[in-house]
């Protein structure tokens, strides 16, 4: 059955690629090590989290994994009409060094799986994008959050999933500026950011409306609005609504 399982993964998996090297979108490859001119606002993520309740080995292989698949993105540029695809970048990222088992979850259990830990790049990445000009094209919330926020997230429903053959994070640039991915680790932080070759006039702030907490017999649900402010000279020009977040509880609040 194990056998059964996997060659019809690999399958998935190829069908997968084939479904992007056959559409009608440019997909962002090219990287230059020179940073473009202009910053952005940075982000950034914890990158050891010591309350999951198991053993902090497969935090520290969750920060390999980031490193080795934040090799096949930093300073990838994004052109105008082109789109930025995680696995169109990541699926050779482990070819000559192989990811080391992290934790994620599948089917609201945690599992130990090699490549675990990578949506904490996903997440930060998606964060970045959404305090940009760029479009979302594809995003996927987590069904159940685990483990409660870090300080830094002061913002509900901002992460994205990711699970190749299945959930993809995609953004296109229809701008006419080309932005750049910047991202740099220290000991305790995986930092991120968008350079452009011109200047952004504008400033984007996403925000969080309607927030509520429900139960469904004995579960609890979070639902968040997310918006983003397009804001120029300090006055708001622009605010749309991005998506409702619905993700389950998992853990004591």
């Amino acid at each position: 059955m194990n056998i059964i399982r996997k060659i019809r993964k690999k399958q998935i998996i190829l069908l997968f690629y084939l479904k992007m090297y056959l559409d009608k979108n440019k997909y962002s490859k090219e990287i230059v090590e020179e940073e473009l001119m202009y910053s952005m606002p940075k982000f950034k993520e914890k990158l050891l989290n010591y309350k999951t309740g198991f053993p902090i080995e497969y935090q520290y292989n969750k920060v390999f994994n980031l490193k080795l698949a934040s090799k096949k993105i930093n300073h990838l540029l994004i052109k105008p009409n082109e789109t930025f695809s995680f696995y169109m970048l990541v699926k050779d990222a482990d070819k000559k060094e192989k990811y080391k088992k992290g934790l994620i979850c599948v089917k609201n259990r945690i599992e130990f799986v090699e490549g675990g830990g990578m949506c904490a790049l996903s997440n930060l990445l998606f964060k970045v994008f959404l305090n940009s000009p760029l479009t979302i094209v594809e995003r996927h919330t987590h069904k159940i959050k685990e483990f409660p926020d870090s300080i830094e997230n002061d913002l509900k429903g901002i992460d994205a999933t990711i699970a190749e053959g299945f959930l993809d994070l995609k953004v296109r640039n229809d701008t006419n500026n080309t932005f750049q991915i910047v991202i740099k680790f220290d000991d305790d932080y995986m930092y991120c950011n968008l350079q452009s070759d011109k200047e952004v006039e504008n400033e984007y702030v996403v925000k969080n409306k309607n927030l509520i907490y429900t139960k469904n017999s004995d579960e609890i649900y979070e639902q968040v609005e997310v918006y983003r402010q397009e804001v120029k000279n300090f006055k708001l020009i622009k605010e749309e609504k991005l998506y409702t977040n619905i993700t389950q509880i998992g853990y004591e609040i």
